[in-house]
Parts: C-alpha cells; sequence; structure tokens
C-alpha cells in the first residue's frame, strides 16, 4: 500500500521521519518536498497544486493520501477532483476556509524575520509571500463539499485555530471521522508522532479490509 504524507508550510518533508518511522513495515512512505513540486516557477498555489497532481499520478493503485496545514489543503483539493484515485484521505490541521486575517498577521511577522530563517520551512521568504498571495481565493468549501473519498479529519486539542475546521470538514463530509489527540498542538506530525501514527495504521488496516 502506497501512503502519501504532505508536510506543512513550515516544515520540510523530513518532519515526518518518526511518524514514518512508526509506520516502516506497514505501507510504501512517500513524504514530497512541496518546494519541489512548483514546477520551476516561483511559488503560487496554481502551480504548487498542478505539480501535486502530477507528483500523485505516478502510482497505478489508489494511495492514502495525508496532508497536514498546507499539506491538508493540497491532499483536500486534489482528492475533491481525483476522489476515485485515493483509498483514503487523512486531514490533519487543516483549515476548512483560507483565514485571510491570519495569514495577513504572519505576513506583519515574516515580514520582519531574516531570510535565513525561512531555511527550515516549505519555501524561501519571497515564495513564502508568493504562494500566500496567490491563495487568498482559494474556495476550500467547495472542495469539501466536492469530497467522495473515505476521510478521517484529526486535530490536536491545542490547535485552536483548527479545531473549528475539523469539526466543520468532519460533518461536512459523508461517513467522515473526527480523532482529536489530547494535549497536542498544530504539528501533530513533529509534536505527537507516537499518537498520530496509530491513528494512520488504523486506517492501513481499514482500507486492506475494505480492498
Amino acid at each position: 500500500m502506497e501512503l502519501v504524507l504532505v508536510h506543512g508550510s513550515g516544515q520540510k518533508a523530513d518532519s515526518w521521519s518518526r511518524t514514518a518511522a512508526l509506520l516502516e513495515g506497514e505501507a510504501n512512505v512517500h513524504c514530497p518536498q512541496l518546494s519541489q513540486l512548483t514546477e520551476g516557477g516561483p511559488a503560487s498555489w496554481f502551480r504548487l497544486s498542478s505539480g501535486f497532481e502530477s507528483y500523485m499520478d505516478q502510482w497505478e493503485g489508489k494511495p492514502i493520501l495525508v496532508g497536514l496545514s498546507l499539506g491538508g489543503m493540497l491532499a483536500l483539493d486534489y482528492a475533491s477532483r481525483h476522489g476515485k484515485k485515493l483509498a483514503h484521505l487523512v486531514l490533519i490541521g487543516t483549515p476548512h476556509r483560507i483565514p485571510r486575517l491570519a495569514l495577513g498577521f504572519q505576513n506583519l511577522v515574516f515580514h520582519a524575520l531574516p531570510k535565513s530563517t525561512f531555511d527550515s520551512m516549505a519555501f524561501s521568504k519571497a515564495d513564502t509571500f508568493a504562494l500566500s498571495r496567490s491563495m487568498k481565493d482559494a474556495n476550500l468549501e467547495a472542495a469539501i463539499a466536492a469530497l467522495r473519498v473515505p476521510t478521517t479529519v484529526v486535530c490536536g486539542s491545542k490547535d485552536r485555530t483548527n479545531l473549528d475546521s475539523a469539526r466543520y470538514i468532519a460533518s461536512h463530509v459523508e461517513g467522515a471521522r473526527l480523532i482529536i489527540l489530547e494535549g497536542v498542538g498544530h504539528i501533530v506530525n513533529e509534536e505527537a508522532p507516537q499518537l498520530l501514527a496509530p491513528v494512520i495504521k488504523e486506517v492501513l488496516v481499514e482500507v486492506g479490509h475494505r480492498g
């Protein structure tokens, strides 16, 4: 079984290393580096979405797709259009609409940071701002309404920004399962891989039985 783990904007692919280690032997784990999916141009939502779609086309079978934050938004967008190509969708700390005010505040903070701060993040400083500007009109609620794939929604109890979104997504996707991880914040894959891995293992077992 192919398992695709997609990181958030403040991370790189290696943010999944501890979670992936706990899933060793359970699936073929793939962790794309988002900065490599912008098709050679400046970062934008369109380029990232298009590049991610091309990345996902490499498997003949139906992978399980797991995304956190920005990775969850990409996974949601892809699944809304290509749900039949997926065995299961797992959304972690994923907003149900673009948080424009939060993005604006984040951009104010980011402007004051040196470029080196972004070395540990998904994109360079310039690309982070370019991507942020391009995402303002992304329609996540329409994508949620279009979902027709088995879905698990995960959120940390301390992720106040996304708890309401987790409940919204779970209540608007038929048959979706909502899992709240107590005492955990937004970056679930780094904060609590020991809690996240069993959730993903359960999905793997469920898909195995269904398939």
